[in-house]
């Protein structure tokens, strides 16, 4: 089970990755100029500390003292808000069926996840929520001083004729997950786990060709048979 918060920045060059062997650890202590240089300029993946979400009203307010999503914090608070949710066992072109949700319906899917009795369900990941659009007082987080410049959010904060923006929040039982892709626009995105684990698979550039399927299309799942 896992509570995700994600956001969107511009994309730098690509860098060497040959000397990549496991991603380092950002504390606080790193200037935004190291940062900027060994990190979005040279378009490099890091790990941040804890320290960085310690003070959200994310952890404290979404999730109990031993770990656990507090669903009911989420009824409470957001449960008429229509959510996009997607079945990730049913494939619709190079992505997944969505479809509309409430949060309390969502909720109470989750909670019948728990029930040992309740017969095999599909497995449906809330994904893509624009929290901070449709909540825009609530502040759920703080964003790092790494990612102050958002150009791609400073867009649509200039727009009046539309209400968008490319902040969001997931949410999903056991084994759900996203098909392979990359980020809105090639951006740089970084996201912050403030429940449960998730399993990140990262390729370097140029692998591409490596990742296609037999009519050359990018492959949508990177267990599938097809790359064996």
């Amino acid at each position: 089970q896992m509570i995700e918060l994600s956001d969107s920045e511009p994309r730098g060059q690509d860098g060497n990755y040959n000397d990549i062997t496991e991603f380092p650890r950002i504390t606080n202590d790193m200037s935004y100029n190291d940062f900027f240089r060994e990190h979005l300029e040279a378009n490099k993946p890091c790990v941040f500390s804890g320290t960085f979400t310690k003070d959200w009203k994310a952890r404290s307010e979404w999730v109990t003292d031993d770990g656990q999503p507090k669903v009911n914090f989420f009824k409470e608070h957001f449960g008429a808000a229509e959510v996009p949710v997607a079945n990730c066992d049913q494939k619709h072109y190079d992505s997944q069926e969505k479809k509309t949700y409430k949060i309390n319906d969502y909720i109470h899917y989750w909670e019948s996840l728990r029930d040992p009795l309740s017969e095999k369900k599909q497995c449906l990941y809330l994904k893509d929520w624009h929290f901070v659009r449709d909540f825009p007082n609530y502040e759920a987080y703080i964003t790092p001083k790494y990612f102050a410049s958002d150009w791609l959010n400073e867009f649509w904060e200039t727009r009046d004729d539309i209400k968008d923006d490319y902040r969001f929040v997931y949410i999903g039982p056991k084994q759900s997950w996203t098909p392979f892709h990359a980020d809105v626009f090639r951006s740089y995105s970084w996201s912050a786990n403030v429940c449960g684990r998730k399993r990140w698979v990262f390729y370097p550039p140029g692998q591409d060709v490596c990742l296609r399927d037999t009519f050359g299309s990018i492959i949508y799942d990177v267990d599938s048979t097809e790359l064996k």
